[in-house]
C-alpha cells in the first residue's frame, strides 16, 4: 500500500507540472514551408548592423576621395600706394593667382591610407554579413532539429499511450497489477511532458528567428530541409580557405597597411610645400611727367622651413598606432587559429 501511494503521488505531481505548460502552449500557425534562403534574405534586409556597416563604407569612401584632392587655388586682387590727382598718380592695381604645390607625395600617401581604411570597412561589412548568416543558419538547423525532436517524441508518446491501454486491459483480465498500470501511466505523462518541453524550445527558437529576420509577427511553421542530410566537409581544406579568405584578418591587414601609410604621411609632413603666387598689375607711378610705368608682372615663391615644428608628436603617435595594430593583427590571427 505504501509503494502504491508513492507511485500515485508521483503521477499526480507529473500531471500538475504538465498541465500549466500544456495550457500555455499555443498551436503552431499553419504557414507555407520556409526555406533557409528565404530566412537569410529577410535577415540581411532587416539587420541594422549591416546597414550601419554600409554607412561606414560610404563614409570611408568619401574620406578616401577627400584625402587625395589638391588644394584649391586662390584668385584675388590687390592694390598698393594708390593715390589720385593729376600729379601724384602713384600706386598699383592688379590681380593675382596663388597656389600651394604639395610636395613629398603627401596627397598620395593620405589617399592610400584612407583607401586601406575603406577596404577594411568593406571587410568588416562582409564580416558582419557572415555573422548574420551564421546566426540565421544556426537557428534554422536548431529549429529543424527541434522540429524533428517533436515528431520523435510524439511517436514515443503514442507508444506510451498504447502501453497504458494494454496494461489496463491486462489488469482487467487479472494478468497485471495496479502498480504496473500506474507505472505505464507515469511514462505516458512523461512522454507528454517531453513533447511540451520540445515545443517550448522550438517556440523560443522561432522567436529568435523572428528577431533576426526583422519580422516580429513571424510564427512557427514547417521548415524545408533534412536534418540527417549532413554534408561531407574536408576540414583541413576548409580551414585553409577560411584562414586565407577570413574578412576579419583581411581587415586587420588593411588597417595595418593604412597605419603604415599614415606614418609615412606624418614623416613627409617635414617636407615643406611650395607657395607660389603670381599676377599682373598696372603700375601708375610716373617715370617722367605724364608717362606711367604701365603693366608689370609679379611673383612670389616661398617655403615653410621646419625649424621648430617638425610634426614630432604626430610621428610618435603614428608609430605607436602602427605597432598596436600589428600586435592586434597577430593576436587576432593566433586566436582565430586556436579556435
Amino acid at each position: 500500500a505504501g509503494r502504491r501511494g508513492a507511485r500515485m503521488n508521483r503521477i499526480c505531481l507529473v500531471i500538475l507540472i504538465s498541465m500549466p505548460v500544456l495550457a500555455q502552449q499555443a498551436p503552431l500557425a499553419q504557414q507555407a514551408v520556409l526555406t533557409l534562403a528565404e530566412l537569410e534574405r529577410l535577415a540581411l534586409a532587416a539587420s541594422p548592423s549591416i546597414q550601419q556597416r554600409e554607412a561606414d563604407v560610404r563614409a570611408a569612401a568619401g574620406r578616401a576621395k577627400q584625402a587625395g584632392l589638391y588644394p584649391n587655388p586662390v584668385f584675388g586682387t590687390n592694390g598698393e600706394h594708390v593715390a589720385g590727382g593729376p600729379d601724384l598718380r602713384g600706386g598699383t592695381i592688379g590681380g593675382f593667382f596663388e597656389q600651394r604645390v604639395v610636395t613629398g607625395g603627401k596627397l598620395g600617401l593620405s589617399r592610400k591610407s584612407e583607401e586601406q581604411i575603406r577596404q577594411a570597412a568593406e571587410h568588416m561589412q562582409e564580416t558582419n554579413r557572415l555573422q548574420v548568416l551564421t546566426t540565421v543558419r544556426r537557428l534554422y538547423y536548431q529549429a529543424l532539429g527541434e522540429q524533428r525532436l517533436i515528431s520523435v517524441r510524439k511517436d514515443l508518446a503514442g507508444v506510451a499511450e498504447r502501453t497504458v491501454r494494454t496494461s489496463r486491459e491486462l489488469a482487467n483480465l487479472g494478468r497485471a497489477d495496479r502498480p504496473d498500470v500506474l507505472a505505464a501511466e507515469v511514462e505516458a505523462q512523461r512522454a507528454q511532458l517531453a513533447i511540451t518541453l520540445a515545443e517550448n524550445a522550438l517556440d523560443r527558437t522561432w522567436r529568435e528567428i523572428a528577431a533576426m529576420a526583422g519580422q516580429p509577427g513571424l510564427r512557427a511553421s514547417s521548415l524545408e530541409g533534412d536534418i540527417e542530410a549532413i554534408p561531407m566537409i574536408d576540414a583541413a581544406a576548409e580551414l585553409a580557405k577560411v584562414i586565407q579568405e577570413n574578412p576579419q584578418l583581411q581587415a586587420a591587414e588593411n588597417l595595418k597597411a593604412g597605419a603604415d601609410f599614415h606614418l609615412r604621411r606624418a614623416r613627409a609632413e617635414n617636407i615643406p610645400d611650395i607657395l607660389m603666387r603670381g599676377g599682373v598689375r598696372n603700375n601708375r607711378e610716373l617715370v617722367r611727367p605724364g608717362v606711367p610705368v604701365g603693366p608689370e608682372g609679379i611673383f612670389d615663391i616661398g617655403v615653410q622651413v621646419p625649424l621648430f615644428h617638425r610634426n614630432q608628436g604626430s610621428i610618435a603617435r603614428s608609430e605607436e598606432h602602427t605597432s598596436e595594430l600589428q600586435s592586434r593583427g597577430l593576436i587576432s590571427y593566433a586566436v582565430f587559429c586556436l579556435k
